[in-house]
């Protein structure tokens, strides 16, 4: 039986939060970042710098921040368009992604934003590919960005993988049994962030089917996910 098409959007997924941020090796780093989002005014700590390899969470958690604090900002080095001309920002807390790429341009912007907000008594989270003192930005900002917390987002470990998505589908009351997760680990790539846009998908697909979540289904949906892409 062919599965009926399910509108795109229906498996638009989760916007980043530091509650579906699949923790693994994580946990000192996101706590710390959570006690940001409970900071009524006056934050703690001028700077906080996470740093890992690709697909490891960072821009997510970046995102989770910003999305609940109060007064927050998010910009990526990536996209230059998006900054706003004056760096004076009115904002409590500015998150900046790939800030180890940034451009002279940028770098300048960083610092005199991050003098700005600092004396405000506000933080500037910034991540990076790398530790901090690898960076090749100006002296000045190096030092400054590096001067506070630091934390490696570690990747999940593929033995973790199963558990970690079980839990989470079962925190958002998705019924899928271990042998389903299985099949779906063995074809669809690793990265965690597919991986719960996956789950979500899939419950959807069997909500809107009345069917349950079972192998057959799991691979209808990565089937018209994969039609979708190829469109």
């Amino acid at each position: 039986m062919i599965a009926p098409q399910i509108p795109f959007e229906l498996f638009e997924p989760e916007p980043p939060t530091l509650d579906n941020f699949l923790i693994g090796d994580n946990t000192e780093a996101v706590a710390h970042l959570r006690t940001l989002t409970r900071a009524a005014s006056g934050l703690s700590e001028q700077a906080i710098t996470i740093w890992g390899g690709h697909a490891v969470g960072k821009t997510h958690l970046l995102r989770g921040v910003v999305e609940s604090a109060n007064g927050s900002m998010f910009l990526s080095t990536a996209a230059l368009d998006t900054w706003p001309v004056d760096p004076f920002v009115d904002c409590e807390l500015l998150a900046i992604d790939d800030a180890d790429r940034a451009s002279e341009l940028q770098q300048a912007w960083i610092f005199t934003a991050f003098n700005h907000i600092a004396s405000q008594g506000g933080t500037v989270v910034v991540a990076g590919g790398s530790p901090p003192f690898t960076w090749q930005t100006r002296d000045d900002l190096r030092t400054r960005l590096g001067s506070g917390m630091v934390f490696e987002i570690r990747a999940v470990l593929q033995d973790s993988l199963l558990p970690l998505l079980y839990d989470y589908a079962l925190q958002r009351g998705i019924r899928i049994d271990e042998q389903v997760l299985t099949y779906l680990l063995s074809h669809t790539k690793r990265d965690v962030a597919a991986l719960c846009h996956a789950i979500n998908g899939i419950d959807r697909m069997s909500l809107a089917m009345k069917r349950p979540i079972t192998i057959p289904l799991v691979r209808a949906f990565l089937a018209q996910e994969s039609r979708q892409v190829q469109a």
